[in-house]
């Protein structure tokens, strides 16, 4: 009798043409990645923190105060375990982000989307030529880091149906490495995270709120920390921003732009961001996949926030994080053959047709141009700090050829001890625990992030300038404090104690408390420090020193809309000219008046040259007999960027 046969489970075949196609892939990616890899000014501010407390001045900013300038806690610690083996931050970085978004892709490849090319080959496609995806899959941010988390999440979120107790603990514990790396970011996985434990777990709801809690131990322990050791919960940038004095309509107008500049220099990325949230709309009716509903809530409610906050001055960089979501969204879905050969091939072509595509960047990118604030900082930035671009220079290994690093250098050959800047990244990491940087724009200053932002109708987000008061940076250099301001100075003298006093004293404790119940707010008279267009304006204040060529908007020159503003002269003049520096494309009309009484009028027009120029107006013989009290200036033309500064007559 013929033995019956047992069927034997069928095991998957091991497919070398997919695995070849996929090496293929992955090989792609890593040759765009090491070709556009470079390090932004923003992370070496992180950088300079990592570089402090390697030297033993600890987790700050300058060296004799505990200030934190850094919103990636956990980037942070990544970057000081690492440097601390290899002694260095800019190559340290890239490869620790190659590596990072690399992990991402294996296992958004691998985990999520099973290895099936009908379901990630097109959003691959989509990472591969987004701009905002490679730009800041390198750059030393903290954005590859979140790659990782985000596939790490949705990998188990994706795979289990129920959740028990250990499972909704490992979901906790990502989230927090979220938070940790940047907080605004686990807005991406709240909807998951509420699906999980209330909607999806083994036990009711609130016996999960145990394994959630302890999944967030490490972000509870860290704001502990922050709030002993900084004295604040929240990172100083945070401080400076929400102190700026800007109308809330002025941030949903700059976020709109952001939109707008995204749209016009990397469309596939809010392209691709839409159709995953029609995606995720789609699945959710035609299947009642609730999961990746929830992922295209946790897209769209982070779209609104990029809104709330007005965006940012860097192109791509919050959209990088969302279209990852995205792709994940998209990859829940298998595509025909067909429609995504087609698909894939069309998007190639019409990619590489754009200017600046991550296919054809290479070694000479460089992008100046920028759009309402909004800059390509990787075309900005590369020519100094692409991994391309590193090289022997005077026999030297140099990795960032910025200006701002070689004025560091030249600063500590000069023996400076302080000095005001605005981008202090570079400046800072080169500067080290040498040069005490006060930060014009207050992200690395806690007083000046405690002060209203000067007014400017064309503010960047980041970019919000303080006026220095007077005899600060002298308080500062002696460690005395000389601040003219009597209550100013009592506000500075407590929060000096709370960022450079012994930590264990009592007094600095309920200082802490005092001063985040905002009990020492009255201390600061808010509208003697932030100047306004159109105010009258003291002689003194226009007698900062400007240089010509120097940028509309630095730190000494006075931001105008188009109302101008009036400068009130301590005593009659009968000066036969005024001269002034004022940005060189725009026109200026010059109205002088005596006794609130308009004496003579006469326009300046745009002249040749860079930055700041100088313009000057020839007085008439009767007008300067009779004398004059109040010189107003009225900006018109030009780009409508406005400024003036350094009067004389």
């Amino acid at each position: 009798m013929k033995k019956k046969e047992v069927p034997q489970p069928q095991t998957q075949m091991f497919e070398p043409t997919k695995f070849v196609g996929i090496c293929m892939v992955l090989l792609f990616f890593l040759v765009i990645v090491f070709r556009t890899a470079w390090i932004s000014d923003d992370a070496c501010i992180s950088f300079r923190t990592v570089d402090q407390f390697l030297n033993g001045n600890g987790l700050r900013w300058n060296a004799s105060e505990r200030v934190q300038t850094y919103t990636n806690p956990l980037m942070v610690f990544c970057m000081i375990l690492l440097s601390f083996f290899t002694g260095e931050y800019y190559l340290t970085a890239m490869l620790f982000n190659i590596a990072t978004a690399f992990a991402a892709v294996l296992i958004f490849i691998f985990g999520i989307a099973k290895a099936k090319w009908s379901r990630f080959a097109f959003p691959m496609t989509i990472l591969l030529l987004s701009k905002a995806f490679i730009d800041f899959a390198t750059s030393g941010l903290e954005n590859s880091l979140e790659y990782l988390i985000i596939a790490c999440f949705y990998y188990f979120y994706l795979k289990w149906d129920r959740f028990s107790k250990k499972q909704l603990l490992l979901l906790s514990f990502i989230g927090c490495l979220s938070l940790l790396n940047r907080m605004d970011s686990i807005l991406l996985l709240l909807p998951a995270l509420f699906d999980a434990f209330v909607l999806r777990g083994e036990e009711k709801w609130w016996k999960n709120i145990l394994p959630g809690m302890i999944g967030i131990i490490p972000f509870l322990l860290w704001e502990l920390f922050s709030l002993f050791y900084y004295g604040f919960l929240f990172p100083n940038t945070a401080y400076a921003k929400l102190n700026a004095g800007i109308p809330k309509s002025e941030y949903y107008l700059n976020g709109i732009l952001y939109y707008l500049d995204s749209l016009s220099n990397d469309p596939i990325t809010l392209f691709s961001i839409a159709v995953s949230l029609i995606v995720s709309g789609y699945l959710f009716v035609k299947s009642k996949d609730r999961k990746i509903f929830c992922a295209g809530i946790g897209i769209f409610l982070y779209l609104i926030y990029l809104i709330r906050i007005g965006g940012d001055f860097i192109t791509g960089r919050f959209f990088a994080i969302i279209l990852f979501m995205a792709c994940i969204t998209i990859s829940r879905m298998e595509f025909n053959r067909k429609l995504l050969v087609i698909s894939v091939c069309l998007m190639f072509f019409v990619t590489n047709t754009m200017p600046n595509n991550n296919i054809t960047s290479g070694r000479d990118y460089a992008i100046g141009d920028h759009f309402n604030g909004i800059g390509d900082y990787r075309g900005v930035r590369y020519p100094s700090t692409g991994l391309l671009r590193l090289g022997r220079y005077n026999d030297k290994f140099v990795t960032n050829t910025h200006q701002f690093a070689k004025d560091a250098e030249s600063d500590i050959i000069e023996g400076k001890k302080v000095v005001v800047k605005t981008g202090i990244g570079y400046y800072g990491l080169t500067a080290g625990d040498k040069i005490h940087v006060v930060d014009r724009v207050a992200l690395g200053d806690p007083l000046l992030a405690r002060l209203p932002s000067k007014y400017n109708p064309t503010w960047r987000v980041a970019h919000l300038y303080r006026q220095i008061p007077e005899g600060y940076l002298e308080t500062v250099e002696s460690g005395i404090n000389q601040i003219a301001d009597p209550q100013l100075a009592e506000y500075y003298d407590v929060l000096h104690n709370i960022i450079s006093g012994d930590l264990f004293s009592w007094e600095r404790m309920e200082q802490i408390v005092k001063m985040n119940l905002g009990m020492y707010d009255h201390l600061i008279d808010v509208e003697r420090y932030r100047q306004k267009a159109g105010e009258i304006m003291s002689e003194e204040e226009m007698q900062r020193i400007i240089n010509p060529g120097e940028a509309w908007d630095n730190p000494n020159a006075w931001i105008l809309d188009e109302s101008g503003t009036s400068i009130h002269l301590d005593q009659l003049a009968h000066a036969k000219t005024v001269s002034f520096l004022a940005d060189n494309n725009d026109s200026y009309k010059i109205v002088l008046s005596k006794n609130e009484q308009i004496l003579y009028e006469q326009s300046t027009e745009p002249i040749d040259g860079d930055g700041m120029q100088p313009r000057e107006v020839k007085v008439p013989d009767d007008i300067s007999s009779q004398g004059f009290d109040t010189i107003t200036v009225i900006p018109f033309g030009g780009d409508q960027k406005y400024s003036i500064g350094y009067l004389q007559y």
